[in-house]
């Protein structure tokens, strides 16, 4: 396991809606099981999350343990349903892999995955993500 500075970048399209987010946190790389594991706490919410980024690139799953525990599956090329959970109700979402990525150089790793999330055969978001990670010393 090593430490690792990490740097988000997210991007979420809704309907004419673009919404970007970006984040730092100091958290922890490792390979297990064909799959590299992230695990870092958000500074602003305290929420404990685990990212699995299969070594493959055929998927993702992100897990965030806070009030309401969430796991998101991403498969690329396939849609896999998930419940999520949030203060008014559940809901049952099918969220659709397009494309997941890994690249390695001098130090730094980067993962890069981008998914449609759908609600009753509606389109609801298009996301992106990025995550760079630096090995700390």
């Amino acid at each position: 396991m090593k430490k690792v500075d990490l740097t988000f970048s997210a991007e979420q399209k809704a309907g004419s809606t673009n919404e970007k987010q970006a984040g730092n946190y100091k958290g922890t790389l490792r390979f297990d099981a064909g799959a590299y594991v992230l695990t870092y706490k958000e500074s602003n919410t305290g929420t404990d999350v685990v990212i699995r980024i299969m070594a493959d690139q055929s998927g993702v799953k992100t897990q965030r343990f806070a009030k309401h525990t969430n796991c998101l599956l991403i498969e690329k090329g396939k849609a896999t349903r998930c419940l999520y959970k949030t203060d008014f109700g559940d809901m049952l979402l099918e969220v659709t892999g397009k494309s997941i990525t890994i690249t390695e150089s001098h130090g730094k790793i980067c993962f890069a995955f981008s998914y449609d999330i759908c609600q009753n055969g509606r389109l609801l978001t298009q996301n992106s993500v990025t995550i760079n990670c630096k090995y700390l010393s």
